[in-house]
């Protein structure tokens, strides 16, 4: 069976705990990760290591907007144009693209990497092992099977789908960065016309006023904001369920 696996931000005692769970009831699951494996919780080397792991025993590894900045910072290599997220003029440097980091869960990460470190970037990336910047680098967009598809954070909910190999190079920006509208604490997007399940990370579901998943027609929302305390997701494909695991809280302090 197929279990898509939320946010993990750097929890990696929780993504343990939900693994567990997992393997409880299915001894050979496929597993699908949504993005942000790093930034924001204490352990993100370790989640990166496991994560790297599980990939090379059959885990599909997809692309969040983290990680995308990340790629850029250690491989000097992005998906998208990093200058749409920066102040519109504002060179694309890794002064600049750092600063997005530092306010976005970069001590955190440093500390895993290097927890003797000045609060240097070039420092760390020193001491990043080669086989976590190729992880970065190979990062992919997308997955699909005959009923659902998974992404990081959005999609067009009125694209008519055929298959994601046709969606423009252009929407690379919007799949990683952009999110469901909301009003007032409620969803408002409009209802998808996908002909699939789409299953996205990125935006806490608290944005929608929501503790658990959030299921809006063919939309399935996943992000329960491990990273703060909350839960880390995976949503079963073949059950249309989920299995929410609660942040342990080694995960929430420096180590």
């Amino acid at each position: 069976m197929h279990y898509i696996i939320s946010d993990i931000h750097g929890c990696f005692y929780t993504l343990q705990k939900l693994l567990r769970k997992i393997y409880e009831q299915d001894k050979q699951p496929q597993l699908i990760f949504v993005g942000d494996y790093v930034d924001r919780g204490w352990n993100s080397k370790q989640v990166v290591e496991l994560v790297i792991q599980l990939q090379n025993e059959g885990a599909v590894c997809l692309r969040g907007n983290h990680d995308d900045v990340v790629d850029w910072l250690f491989n000097k290599h992005s998906e998208t144009d990093l200058r749409e997220f920066l102040r519109s003029g504002t060179q694309l440097t890794k002064d600049n693209v750092g600063l997005w980091w530092l306010q976005n869960g970069f001590y955190p990460t440093l500390m895993s990497y290097d927890p003797g470190n000045s609060f240097s970037m070039q420092a760390m990336l020193k001491v990043v092992p080669e086989s976590h910047k190729l992880f970065f680098r190979n990062l992919k967009m997308f997955w699909e099977n005959d009923t659902h598809f998974a992404c990081h954070g959005y999609l067009d909910p009125m694209e008519n789908l055929r298959s994601l190999t046709f969606i423009k190079h252009s929407a690379i920006h919007d799949v990683l960065w952009s999110r469901f509208s909301s009003y007032g604490g409620n969803i408002t997007s409009p209802l998808p016309v996908w002909d699939k399940i789409g299953v996205f990370g990125h935006t806490p579901v608290e944005t929608y006023g929501m503790k658990n998943p959030v299921y809006y027609g063919n939309l399935r929302l996943i992000d329960t904001a491990a990273f703060k305390g909350k839960f880390l997701t995976a949503y079963q494909i073949e059950s249309d369920e989920c299995i929410m695991q609660e942040t342990d809280k080694q995960d929430m302090v420096q180590n």
